[in-house]
């Protein structure tokens, strides 16, 4: 494939976790099993952490590098286990994926080995390993979200599924799935991002469109007959475990500490409006 390996899955990812884990009783790292790339074998992770003294906590998801070139995701979720996570635990139990796609991750790809988008497998029968122990562990802690937070990022190059280029924005946007309009936040969080970065004022996104400047809702703004088939994780989620989801996309064209700054403050957004409605 003539792939490189760009950065270290276990240095970046397993050891943070890990040290992390041994300083904090209520952070539990959970088995999702082994993927096989070739010759090498990636443990897959998830992070199930609970706190405070609250007896009823809203369970919330969040994940990321669920495609491999874009690592702002990850190094996002591992800079809020780290800096931000003690703000919430009096109100909320975490389950957090904090890298779906090591081998992409590791090597600035996209896809896995495979050459699959993972991003598209979360439907019946698919072989794809990685969407595959998401699905299980999912349907092993049986949790219903009050949130699920996909961390996405949008890569200047990226051309497929009748898309160019062109269409790439070079600014913040977000996808939030939330059939009840009464409860959806993502205007207010793209007001926040907008105080400290560009935000995406196109009437359309992949041919979704924005009800808000920077905001796609839907069910209604879905014009993509690719995700309107469902199969992405934020779909697979939202139909199954969540009444609200919500995807964020920050331009790789912006350095890694703008990126990771955006993210973490409309993370932040997300669950204190959660916290507060």
């Amino acid at each position: 494939m003539g792939l490189v390996k760009v950065r270290s899955y276990r240095e970046e990812v397993l050891e943070p976790l890990f040290t992390m884990a041994r300083r904090n009783l209520n952070f539990s790292i959970e088995s999702m099993g082994f993927v096989d790339h070739g010759l090498v074998t990636y443990p897959l992770f998830c992070v199930s952490v609970t706190g405070g003294t609250v007896k009823e906590k809203r369970d919330v998801l969040i994940s990321g590098g669920i495609h491999g070139e874009e690592p702002a995701g990850v190094y996002s979720v591992m800079k809020f286990l780290e800096s931000d996570l003690h703000s919430f635990l009096d109100e909320y139990r975490f389950l957090i994926f904090p890298c779906i796609n090591p081998f992409g991750f590791e090597h600035n790809y996209r896809f896995n080995s495979d050459r699959v988008d993972i991003n598209r497998q979360f439907k019946p029968k698919t072989d794809c390993w990685e969407a595959v122990k998401v699905v299980r562990i999912l349907s092993r802690f049986r949790r219903r979200f009050v949130c699920t937070i996909d961390l996405h990022e949008t890569d200047p190059n990226w051309a497929d599924e009748g898309f160019t280029a062109a269409d790439n924005p070079h600014t913040f946007y977000m996808w939030e799935s939330c059939a009840d309009k009464s409860i959806r936040v993502g205007d207010r969080v793209t007001d926040v991002v907008r105080r400290m970065a560009p935000v995406c004022d196109w009437a359309k996104i992949y041919g979704d469109a924005s009800s808000y400047p920077g905001v796609i809702w839907y069910p209604e703004g879905c014009g993509n007959p690719v995700y309107a088939q469902g199969t992405t994780l934020e779909a697979y989620l939202n139909a199954n475990y969540t009444p609200q989801s919500f995807t964020l996309e920050t331009p790789c064209g912006w350095d890694m500490e703008k990126r990771v700054a955006v993210n973490l403050a409309a993370v932040r957004t997300i669950l204190e409006l959660k916290r507060n409605a």
